[in-house]
């Protein structure tokens, strides 16, 4: 099987896995899509956060290559906040907060993924990998570690679903 192949199943197969358990959690509680504004905007910022770290990783890699010095965190920062900010006008406060805990693992996931795609030398572990040289405020606190992501990843989406469903 070709790396491009395997790279474009790992990312379907990430979507319907997503989907599924989406799925799963909706007949679980027997509340479907259609009432669910929280979902439609899960949806949007799991695209969004994959989107974000795949521009990121393409910028650095590309400012690299032309021995640029830029940091573009803030301009990525500001987009994260806007899009969190129309998901708060159509959600709630704990679905945001939510979200939040979950674009690590998305983002910087995406990020070194990408970044392992054009130059294989860097980020070997591609999706599970973690930077040594952090420019992000995440990362020089110790919070953009592989099982930092992870954590709050899974308290993300746990709180999804309890904020969403149990506590209605």
């Amino acid at each position: 099987m070709k790396e491009a192949t395997k790279n474009t199943l790992w990312v379907v197969g990430g979507f319907a896995a997503i989907l599924i358990v989406l799925m799963a959690v909706q007949v679980l509680f027997q509340d479907y899509i259609g009432s669910m504004p929280w979902a439609y905007c899960t949806v949007f910022f799991v695209v969004f956060a994959l989107l974000e770290g795949f521009n990121e990783a393409t910028t650095d890699y590309f400012k690299i290559k032309a021995n640029e010095v830029y940091n573009g965190h803030t301009v990525f920062r500001v987009n994260t906040f806007l899009v969190l900010l129309l998901i708060y006008s159509q959600t709630n406060w704990q679905t945001v907060g939510c979200l939040i805990c979950t674009y690590m693992f998305l983002h910087d996931g995406m990020y070194y993924w990408r970044r392992n795609d054009l130059d294989n030398k860097v980020y070997p572990k591609k999706w599970f990998d973690q930077t040594v040289s952090p420019i992000a405020f995440t990362d020089k606190i110790g919070i953009g570690k592989l099982y930092f992501r992870i954590t709050l990843f899974v308290i993300g989406i746990i709180g999804l679903i309890i904020f969403n469903y149990v506590i209605k």
